[in-house]
């Protein structure tokens, strides 16, 4: 809404009030944004006030009250924001060295493609553009391989300002950056892409080659100039990128919001992730994303969906589009669901994805208190050696290369209830039965090592394909059953819960925005008819952080609004 509302004070004053960059200091409240704006509109006021016929004074001092009436009804609480699905154009190899012109011909195809979405974007009064990771060259380099598409990326807490699109030759080996720069600032947005960093080194902490490589996310304001760089902390299998030795904390202010960058797994881990949500109340993650799509829990638009509403953010996640290798979906989403998401098996399209959103300016979780379960008794229930042979429909699984017990569902209304270590789950449910389709109920609680290494605690309800321990593990989008009712929760050890539901739309695994609710760490919905895939509480137990890292603000100091007002003024009269 703050977008459109300046698009239009643009028209209006026939000035471009989203070139300007003043911003907010991160220590002043969110509501001095909206005072920077008036004051940016003051001094275009003062240009116009010059140069223009001597009539205008008049039109001026309407038009400026207007803005100002504008900008006090509270219109910086929301900003449009877009992300692009890109399908990647791939090199011929990832695995032989080319030359750095191929290489740069390479990204500058797909720039071509960037550049078509952030006018379509523009044309859509977006504020805020964001592509995905490794959307210039693609996933799955050999190490050796990638190094002709990285560039320099200079840390900007530690330059001069620098617009690369104005400055293009200051750093050598900066074509893409100039070109992101100067497409942000013909289209007049901020635009974040991800890009390669190369830093030749030296020393022992040097890794082999003789330099560091980073998967790096680049933020440009509306003019162009560069703002932010963040290093991604958390690489998955990937040895064609390294991991800083310092967790890169990083935040950037717009006119219309803070912000906190991430990069695709990051999302998984405490750092820098929670570090940003919870020491520097960020409310608006950026995720730029190759996300493989893991069923049953940690599918792209399952998981992003899951954590904004666990955390009481808004996640902004751009994905890859690439079918054969399961990255896909992407979304806007918000502590009450996603706003919109794209998750297409059949498409081979990519997708720009467009919402005005709430700004965050500090997060709320809506599960946040200390849980008190009162509905059974711990040592009294069902404990994991009581699942082992006591009764038919009780068994083990491997769910995701972790080892659940398991409860199968057996009635069309009951209340389960099953263990595994500290961790027992208990769910109500009411559900019109089919024949032959299988359901289980599930708990887990211990460490995940397939993908990385990290605790979870895990209450789950998954269809299955038939009774086997192998066949909870299977990806089903075909389902006849209807849930009406379903609660689920769980004596976790943790605050970190998040709510996953996946229904089958049309033999394709869809979200279901507004059709459950998250309180209290329980995940409920009643007088629905639901076709599951799965719903389940899937936590993280992190552990304890006891150094804490820096957190780079990428901001300007500005004055408080009294003082921006007497200064505007005494301009405006001198």
């Amino acid at each position: 809404m703050f977008h459109s509302s300046t698009r239009m004070l643009n028209d209006v004053f026939n000035i471009d009030i989203n070139k300007a960059d003043g911003t907010s200091s991160a220590d002043i409240a969110d509501a001095v944004k909206c005072y920077v704006c008036i004051y940016m509109m003051v001094e275009r006021s003062i240009l116009v006030h010059r140069y223009l016929m001597p009539s205008t004074p008049s039109r001026m001092a309407t038009r400026l009250f207007v803005c100002l009436f504008l900008l006090s009804c509270g219109l910086c609480d929301k900003f449009k924001v877009a992300v692009y699905e890109h399908v990647v154009i791939l090199p011929n190899t990832l695995t032989h060295v080319v030359t750095r012109p191929q290489a740069v011909e390479l990204m500058e195809k797909n720039l071509k493609i960037y550049e078509t979405q952030a006018r379509r974007a523009h044309d859509q009064n977006v504020s805020i553009l964001i592509f995905p990771e490794n959307g210039l060259y693609g996933p799955g380099f050999a190490r050796e391989a990638l190094w002709p598409y990285l560039e320099f990326v200079p840390d900007p807490l530690s330059i001069q300002s620098w617009n690369p699109c104005e400055e293009p030759d200051r750093y050598s080996r900066s074509d893409v950056q100039h070109r992101l720069s100067c497409l942000a600032n013909s289209t007049s947005l901020f635009l974040v892409a991800n890009i390669g960093y190369g830093q030749p080194c030296s020393g022992s902490d040097c890794p082999l080659d003789g330099h560091f490589q980073y998967s790096t996310n680049v933020v440009y304001n509306s003019t162009g100039a560069f703002i932010a760089r963040y290093l991604k902390q958390n690489p998955m299998k990937e040895h064609q990128f390294d991991a800083p030795q310092d967790v890169d904390v990083v935040s950037f202010e717009t006119p219309f919001g803070k912000f906190g960058l991430i990069t695709n797994w990051d999302l998984l881990f405490h750092d820098p992730t929670v570090k940003l949500v919870e020491d520097l109340d960020i409310g608006n993650l950026i995720l730029p994303s190759s996300w493989v799509d893991v069923a049953p829990f940690l599918m792209a638009v399952e998981y992003h969906s899951a954590f904004a509403m666990g955390l009481g953010v808004n996640v902004l996640a751009a994905n890859l589009h690439l079918l054969n290798d399961s990255i896909q979906g992407s979304g806007i989403y918000t502590p009450e669901g996603p706003a919109v998401y794209y998750y297409n098996t059949s498409d081979t399209s990519g997708r720009l994805l467009v919402s005005e959103v709430k700004n965050i300016s500090k997060p709320f979780r809506y599960s946040s208190e200390k849980i008190n379960i009162p509905f059974f008794n711990v040592s009294r229930e069902l404990t994991p050696e009581g699942h082992k042979g006591s009764n038919s429909t009780h068994f083990q699984s491997l769910v995701n290369h972790d080892l659940f017990n398991i409860v199968k569902l057996t009635d069309k209304n009951a209340t389960l209830k099953v263990c595994q270590k500290k961790l027992c789950c208990k769910m109500e449910y009411s559900m019109s039965p089919v024949e032959n389709e299988t359901f289980v109920f599930g708990a887990f609680d211990g460490f995940h090592t397939y993908e990385g290494h990290y605790y979870t605690q895990i209450c789950a309800l998954l269809k299955c394909k038939n009774i086997s321990s192998a066949s909870c593990n299977s990806s089903v989008t075909i389902i006849d059953t209807n849930f009406t009712s379903l609660h689920i929760r769980g004596t976790f050890k943790t605050q970190y819960v998040y709510p996953e539901l996946m229904v089958a739309n049309q033999g394709v695994a869809s979200l279901a925005p507004g059709k459950f609710q998250f309180r209290d760490h329980s995940l409920v919905f009643s007088n629905a008819s639901l076709h599951l895939l799965s719903a389940s509480l899937y936590s993280r137990v992190y552990p304890k952080i006891t150094n804490s890292a820096s957190a780079p603000v990428i901001t300007r100091l500005c004055l408080p609004p009294f003082a921006i007002f007497i200064i505007s003024l005494f301009r405006i009269v001198y």
